[in-house]
């Protein structure tokens, strides 16, 4: 579902991977997108990681959750020795999708953690843009 979303949103440009090893990601797209507006579009690498939590405990729980996984991801893009580093690269951009409900309240909610910790690598994978843009879909295991 997530693949097709971004699909729909990003445009026809995106990749998208089936079961397996995938590098860290489940999409990516690297052209000029018409994303987030046509008159300032994203222009360069990308990947979508899609990281579903099966069972919902509790913010604070999931956010460690989530916070782990993500940091992981990083860890692996930020690692040359990394063989999605040796034989790709390193995204420009980094969408995360998640069922994971994050607490807004500032400076020390989910959200702001997410932030804090993907900004944290901005210089050395090379991101741009570092602002997390969260959107929560309930999506039931089966559908």
């Amino acid at each position: 579902m997530c693949q097709a979303l971004a699909m729909g949103v990003l445009g026809p440009g995106i990749r998208v991977f089936g079961d397996g090893p995938d590098g860290g990601r489940e999409a990516s797209f690297d052209s000029q997108l018409r994303y987030p507006t046509p008159t300032d579009p994203w222009d360069g690498y990308g990947v979508l990681q899609v990281k579903y939590k099966t069972t919902i405990v509790g913010t604070g729980a999931d956010t460690a959750w989530l916070r782990s996984r993500i940091k992981a991801e990083l860890d692996a893009w930020a690692n040359s020795d990394k063989r999605r580093v040796k034989d790709g690269r390193s995204p420009r951009y980094l969408i995360v999708a998640t069922n994971v409900a994050l607490s807004s309240v500032p400076g020390r909610g989910g959200k702001d953690r997410i932030d804090e910790l993907i900004g944290s690598y901005a210089d050395v994978l090379g991101l741009t843009r570092i602002s997390t843009q969260l959107v929560r879909r309930k999506v039931q295991a089966n559908s």
